[in-house]
């Protein structure tokens, strides 16, 4: 499968270490899966990662650590889509998935998750993602 992690679950599997999030990010790196990125979603890692709120639980050391490891394992995508479908990160997300032609964008976003399929491309929890793979 080629999968997109939404932010939220890649913050989440950065902070709680033996949450689904972080299981599921695991079983994607060693299982024959394809995690794409893109420039944009890997910045906005890096800016939700730097807020007061998630340093709290992760040193600017461990966020920096966490991010090169992603982007050490998964495929990096450019993105030419212009969508519109939700709010800026969401469509973010969508574009990501698209242009980078996944089967699966994985999100904790109630407003992602409400639109189910984007172009052929499946939205679930984690928890879904996890009876998947």
């Amino acid at each position: 499968m080629r999968v997109v992690l939404d932010t939220n679950v890649l913050i989440s599997a950065m902070i709680i270490k033996e949450g689904k999030p972080a299981r599921l990010l695991t079983k994607l790196l060693n299982g024959h899966h394809v995690i794409i990125v893109s420039r944009p979603l890997l910045e906005e890692f890096s800016r939700i990662s730097a807020t007061k709120r998630i340093r709290k639980y992760v040193t600017s050391a461990d966020a920096a650590e966490f991010l090169e490891g992603l982007v050490g394992a998964s495929t990096s995508v450019n993105l030419f889509s212009k969508i519109k479908v939700l709010d800026t990160s969401d469509d973010l997300v969508l574009a990501t998935a698209y242009d980078g032609k996944a089967t699966v964008i994985v999100s904790g976003d109630r407003a992602l998750l409400e639109v189910g399929r984007f172009r052929g491309i499946r939205i679930v929890s984690v928890a879904q993602m996890l009876n998947l793979v």
